[in-house]
């Protein structure tokens, strides 16, 4: 059973071999795909302690996987007077279950303060919430982070899949049925590779984008006014435009 708020003295966070947070992302994350990795993060539970045991009991229970951003225009996205070296993008975060309620904004915020002593160059992170699958950003407006609304964070429509007759069903995305299938997430292999019946309906591409100020106040302030999207006074709440039209294929 999932404690009400995790234990914050049993936990802490360090720097794992990517190949080992590969494995735990491919297994575990909702995409089952690795993605850009400039540092991986391990998030573990500390062991018993023994005056006995020399060998490390500490437990890896998840992982903060941190790239460069894609793309050529992304960090200047954020700002002209940002580079390579200033940004980093939270490209995937797994954490297995019952560590406590609060056990992913912990662990986010940690990795602020290990960027804050390790990154010196770090002055900005940004992340994405894919409402496609679901997600708003609460873990992101759960740690602070501030909301740019930007119409062009998507690339058109995509499609989630249900294996039950709505509206007493679980949508999933193409992308992780693609996963599931083994292949890809095109909307016609998909089809063509499903067991029928299943019905799809269609999502907005568009994703939440969120940034976090790792720079000091006075940067941080200099940083907004060159802003090249500004911040929104609130959050998204739910997953935005999502087709009220559903087809079924039997």
């Amino acid at each position: 059973m999932t404690s009400e708020y995790v234990d914050t003295t049993q936990y802490f966070i360090q720097p794992i071999d990517k190949d080992v947070a590969k494995k735990l992302i491919v297994t575990n994350h909702y995409t089952h795909r690795w993605t850009m990795c400039y540092i991986a993060l391990g998030i573990f539970k500390k062991g018993p302690e023994s005056e006995f045991m020399t060998t490390n009991q500490d437990e890896l229970i998840g992982t903060l996987v941190y790239g460069h951003p894609t793309g050529m225009n992304v960090v200047k996205s954020i700002s002209d007077e940002l580079e390579t070296n200033n940004v980093l993008e939270l490209t995937r975060l797994w954490i297995e279950d019952n560590h406590g309620k609060n056990i992913e904004s912990w662990a986010i915020a940690q990795s602020f303060d290990w960027f804050k002593k390790n990154e010196p160059n770090l002055k900005v992170l940004i992340s994405y919430a894919d409402p496609g699958a679901g997600h708003t950003g609460r873990i992101y407006q759960a740690t602070n982070w501030k909301y740019q609304f930007i119409k062009s964070t998507g690339d058109g429509t995509d499609y989630v899949y249900a294996f039950e007759e709505p509206p007493n069903c679980q949508w999933k995305h193409a992308r992780s049925i693609g996963a599931m299938l083994g292949g890809s997430r095109d909307p016609k292999y998909v089809e063509e590779t499903l067991k029928r019946p299943f019905w799809r309906k269609q999502i907005n591409r568009r994703k939440f984008r969120y940034i976090y100020f790792l720079c000091d106040k006075r940067e941080k302030k200099r940083l907004i006014k060159t802003l090249n999207h500004p911040l929104s006074d609130s959050y998204p709440k739910d997953l935005g435009e999502v087709s009220d039209t559903i087809e079924k294929f039997a």
